[in-house]
This record gives structure tokens, C-alpha cells and sequence, in this order.
């Protein structure tokens, strides 16, 4: 067995499907999308299609970048500079990119979220 660490393990979390365009992972949840009759609550029914909405320009968009994990795992430098390339990319289409700070996110507080999360 292979040891995890912080890069293996966030590239092994997927919690639908892997795809490699938006457009495609719109069509799919446009095909899988509905109640889980074993499941406790419900999202609501989208108001259109996911392709029709992934299809459309966003317009001017406010995004918010956190760089640190969640659990005080070191982000290995190639992840860092994917995600300086997507906030340059960002920025160049007229977004607004603002940088943030969660103090309230460590390994506590993600303990008792995953246990939430898996009751």
C-alpha cells in the first residue's frame, strides 16, 4: 500500500463523476440529477437545465480564493501555481478575485464536520 499524502489524497476526492469540461459535467447532472429515495433530505429541483446554464456567459463574476488547507496539510507548489494561473485567468476575463482567510476552519473544526457529514 501506498502512504497518503496531501496531493494523493485531495486528487482522490470526487463525489459524482470525473469530466473534463464543464458542458460535460452539466449533461451529467442533468441525466443523474434527482431524489435519492435512501437519502434524508433533498436538494431542490433546478429551475432549468445545468447545460443551458453552463452554455451561458457567467457575466462579471466575485470570487473568493483560499490558499491554505483546511486540515494544515501543506499544498504542494504545483497546486499553488494552478491556482494562480486560474486567478490570472480570472482576472483577465473582468472577474474580481479577492483573497480570504477562514480562521474558523482547522482540524477540530473539520473532525466534527466530517463526523456530521458521515451521520
Amino acid at each position: 500500500l501506498t502512504p497518503l499524502t496531501s496531493e494523493s489524497w485531495y486528487g482522490m476526492v470526487v463525489d459524482h463523476a470525473v469530466s473534463r469540461s464543464v458542458r460535460d459535467t452539466a449533461l451529467l447532472l442533468d441525466l443523474t440529477h434527482g431524489v435519492d429515495p435512501l437519502s434524508p433530505y433533498a436538494a431542490r429541483e433546478p429551475k432549468g437545465f445545468f447545460a443551458v446554464a453552463a452554455a451561458r456567459e457567467p457575466g462579471k463574476l466575485s470570487l473568493a480564493v483560499y490558499r491554505k488547507s483546511p486540515l494544515g496539510l501543506p499544498i504542494s507548489a504545483e497546486t499553488l501555481q494552478a491556482l494562480d494561473t486560474a486567478v490570472a485567468l480570472a482576472r483577465e476575463g473582468g472577474h474580481t478575485v479577492e483573497e480570504i482567510d477562514l480562521p474558523f476552519i482547522g482540524r477540530d473544526f473539520m473532525a466534527d464536520f466530517c463526523k456530521t457529514v458521515a451521520s
